[in-house]
């Protein structure tokens, strides 16, 4: 059933440390068999803004209204599912 829950995954740099393009995003996700989409993050200058220890890779929540709920740490399927529940969805 779709909640309105969606995962992103950023990618700040390619092999030769410049800003991935399309194929670099799409050969990570299909490495990692990732169906959500994979993005590039130019600088980290999203990343950046939700890390906490300074280790890739960092998980970070936001809830409905891009309300920070984790950052940079353990995200559980019963943490989503709370989240998810607490705002009808």
């Amino acid at each position: 059933m779709d909640r309105g829950f969606i995962v992103v995954s950023l990618m700040f740099n390619d092999n030769d440390y410049e800003t991935p393009d399309t194929d670099d995003l799409k050969s990570w996700a299909d490495n990692y068999g990732l169906t959500s989409p994979v993005v590039a993050d130019d600088g980290s200058a999203v990343g950046n803004r939700f890390e906490a220890d300074g280790y890739i890779p960092s998980k970070t929540l936001l809830g409905p209204g891009a309300e920070v709920v984790v950052v940079d740490g353990d995200i559980s399927s019963t943490t989503i599912d709370e989240l998810l529940t607490e705002h009808g969805m």
